[in-house]
């Protein structure tokens, strides 16, 4: 009933039967855990008057397909909706000042929305959540998979902003990037290989941790300074460029570390970057000089041919001379 001023925490938790909630008008926040893990609630409808929603308020409400929030909400906090995997989009009102991982592990949330009126928040054609002024991305959509490009102009990464999503298999991140939050890639179980932008100076705890598949972290700056344990598993392995600073060898913060090479004109964001890296470190490729791979130079077919060869493993010819009369036996590519 209206009547109701206060809802106390955990005041509903775990009514594994209970299917709908009409709130109070007279309650100005929904507390920590009130509705948590509901299994059963489908939908809410949050009323006007309602500032905050508390950490773990609907979390684990695994058939919470429906929210509508009101006009006066200004913060939902970590967790708030967390594993909550029957939302499949949320739109947000213009009063929204605070968000920052409320939806972590929503696995099939696919998009959120703001209002254009919103002075705080704005969404990119993908549906992913920055800070209205571009400077920091709030939040990937769990549901979207294959890969990101992070906005240029992006300057940090909130904590939690990609925690969990199992399908996202690259990002590249921008050259404008400072800070990565804790977590904030946490638990992406198809992330392979990550290159870190020289101006990052921060990366936040566990940033990296659980990324199953991850199997390199290649940083293009000086060695950052970090919240700790920013991978768990001892199997990855950090490269750094020759000459960046606070870099260790054989091992960095307990991971396995090593240097490693990259042309001064092959930038990390290119679509190139990741197979020149591969073709310089199996010695198919050394480039045009030591510093300078030259992407946007003509190929030879000589040139070709020559770096399929070596692809193969530099296999012995079965014949004795070559077929063609521009052939020479001097040339590099007989």
């Amino acid at each position: 009933p209206d009547s109701v001023t206060y809802l106390g925490e955990r005041a509903f938790d775990n009514c594994l039967a209970l299917t709908e909630v009409k709130l109070s008008k007279a309650t100005p926040e929904i507390l920590d855990w009130t509705f948590g893990n509901c299994t059963s609630l489908t939908s809410v409808t949050i009323p006007e008057g309602v500032t905050e929603i508390g950490t773990g308020a609907f979390a684990y409400c695994e058939k919470l397909a429906s929210v509508e929030f009101p006009n006066s909400l200004v913060n939902i906090v970590p967790d708030a909706f967390y594993g909550c995997n029957a939302l499949t989009e949320v739109e947000l009102p213009d009063s929204v000042e605070y968000i920052s991982g409320a939806f972590s592990n929503c696995k099939n949330l696919a998009r959120i929305s703001v209002g254009e009126k919103n002075n705080h928040f704005k969404v990119d054609r993908k549906g992913v959540l920055y800070t209205k002024d571009g400077e920091t991305l709030v939040f990937y959509p769990a549901a979207r998979d294959g890969s990101y490009t992070v906005a240029d102009g992006t300057s940090r990464i909130d904590e939690w902003a990609f925690y969990g999503r199992a399908g996202l298999k690259e990002v590249v991140l921008p050259q404008s990037l400072r800070f990565i939050g804790g977590e904030a890639f946490a638990e992406c179980l198809a992330l392979k290989t990550v290159a870190i932008p020289s101006g990052v100076e921060f990366i936040g705890r566990s940033a990296f941790s659980g990324c199953t598949a991850l199997r390199g972290i290649y940083f293009h700056g000086d060695a950052p300074e970090d919240g700790g344990y920013i991978i768990a598993d001892e199997t990855v392995t950090v490269y750094y460029l020759k000459g960046k600073e606070g870099w260790t060898s054989p091992t960095w913060e307990g991971l396995p570390s090593a240097a490693f090479k990259c042309f001064e004109d092959v930038l990390h964001t290119e679509f190139y970057y990741w197979p020149v890296l591969w073709a310089t470190e199996q010695g198919i490729t050394a480039g045009t000089d030591k510093d300078h791979f030259s992407p946007g130079m003509d190929c030879t077919r000589g040139q070709i041919v020559t770096f399929l060869w070596r692809a193969a493993g530099c296999p012995e010819p079965e014949g004795t001379g070559a077929p063609f009369r521009d052939v020479s036996k001097k040339a590099y590519y007989y």
